[in-house]
């Protein structure tokens, strides 16, 4: 016995078992609403059906939860990819190619946090490897002559300094030896500079000029 009397042609004891059944399961108000308008009866809206199986005393598991878009496959979906190494993208192409409303990456995003879901550690990237280097080939040995050559045709020209196998004509200066042309005048004065000692005895610091 139906427990919704009011017009018992658009809500039959068919399609109360339907809302009754399907209702509180993990099942879009779509697809429900499209069940029950399958039997015969004026058509339901979705308003009159959540109405419906409100007088019905029937909840919905997950209130406010769009089954369309989240439907349980992508929830199993989620389940075992989200806490792993794949990257947001790769799941969301995962996504995609299941049954259900498209939806965008941010509301997948959301759901698995409805659910409490977390993501796991990131997978490393790659190490690109480093360019090789340039091979920079030995330049040939070069001359005296070519690089001779090769000022000259640069029009560069020393001429601060003598060829080498120029003859030296400057005299050299002689490093003096022997004593100096003062030296009687200073052992005078190294005499003098100890005689005006105490002791009379010559300075610590004077050196023998002998």
């Amino acid at each position: 016995m139906t427990r919704y009397t009011r017009d018992r042609e658009k809500y039959s004891d068919a399609r109360e078992a339907i809302v009754i059944k399907l209702w509180p399961g993990p099942v879009s108000e779509n697809v429900i609403l499209a069940k029950v308008n399958a039997l015969p009866g004026n058509p339901l809206t979705k308003i009159q059906l959540g109405r419906y199986a409100n007088r019905l005393d029937v909840r919905r598991t997950h209130k406010g939860r769009d089954w369309d878009t989240n439907t349980a496959k992508r929830e199993e979906l989620l389940r075992v990819e989200w806490p792993g190494p794949k990257t947001r993208k790769e799941i969301y192409a995962m996504w995609l190619a299941l049954p259900g409303k498209k939806g965008a990456i941010r509301g997948m995003e959301n759901f698995a946090a409805y659910i409490g879901l977390r993501r796991g550690p990131r997978r490393p990237e790659p190490v690109k490897p480093a360019p090789p280097k340039p091979v920079i080939p030995n330049p040939p040995p070069v001359s005296a002559d070519t690089f001779s050559d090769a000022l000259r045709k640069a029009g560069i020209v020393y001429r601060d300094h003598p060829d080498f196998g120029a003859r030296v004509t400057i005299p050299r200066q002689r490093i003096m030896s022997g004593k100096p042309p003062n030296h009687g005048e200073m052992i005078a004065a190294k005499v003098a500079q100890s005689a005006q000692a105490r002791s009379g005895v010559a300075m610590v610091n004077v050196r023998g000029m002998m």
